[in-house]
């Protein structure tokens, strides 16, 4: 099975251009993916987008800013432009004692054969959760979240990002608005049994990313 899996860090359509300097430059398009209509779970903002690109269609989760919660959406399309025009979802399993739960990070683990929705609640002072499903494009077949690990301090975590290599899988979170910190965890015990932490680097408010291009 072939994916395709695009993180997109502003909801619009960039492109790069090439010039004759050998110089890559920036265009902006309009958005992709706007606020929805007065009333809705996302009625005041969208933000915070993972997106995959799988069976010929684009599913994309994202931050849903709602008048009283930040949520997390759900929507799907063939082409990117046609974002604005379907039907969205809230996943409202994807959330804690409250309300609230958002930040997602989504893709496939391919030695489980199942997607995974990494995301963040406010319990003990924003906790990593997981939920998972073998059926992307139904947003109902997300399972009953899960804590990633047991928080072993009071102090706040947020934005949580996974990612892996040929030796083990990596978690990293930004602890207190202040720096990244990092744990792995072996192909077999992934989502559990993740090692202490070590810090990667400081002076970092939140929402790192991390790839291997």
């Amino acid at each position: 099975m072939k994916l395709k899996v695009i993180i997109i860090l502003l909801v619009t359509i960039s492109t790069t251009a090439y010039s004759q300097k050998n110089e890559y430059s920036w265009e902006i398009d309009k958005p992709i993916l706007s606020k929805g209509k007065p009333g809705s779970f996302d009625e005041t903002a969208v933000k915070d987008p993972s997106v995959v690109f799988y069976n010929n269609r684009w599913h994309i989760f994202y931050t849903a800013g709602g008048l009283g919660e930040y949520t997390t959406g759900y929507v799907s399309a063939k082409k990117l432009e046609k974002l604005n025009d379907v039907r969205r979802y809230e996943l409202k399993q994807i959330r804690g004692k409250e309300r609230y739960g958002c930040a997602p990070q989504v893709f496939y683990y391919e030695p489980q054969k199942l997607w995974y929705l990494i995301f963040q609640n406010r319990d003990s002072n924003y906790q990593p959760m997981y939920s998972s499903t073998k059926t992307i494009d139904k947003p109902e077949s997300w399972s009953e979240p899960k804590p990633l690990l047991e928080k072993d301090e009071k102090t706040k975590w947020i934005d949580f990002w996974i990612i892996g290599d040929e030796k083990q899988m990596y978690l990293f979170y930004t602890r207190a608005h202040k720096g990244v910190m990092g744990r792995t965890c072996s192909f077999d015990d992934f989502p559990n049994n993740w090692e202490k932490p070590q810090k990667v680097f400081d002076n970092v408010h939140e929402a790192v990313h991390i790839y291997k291009d």
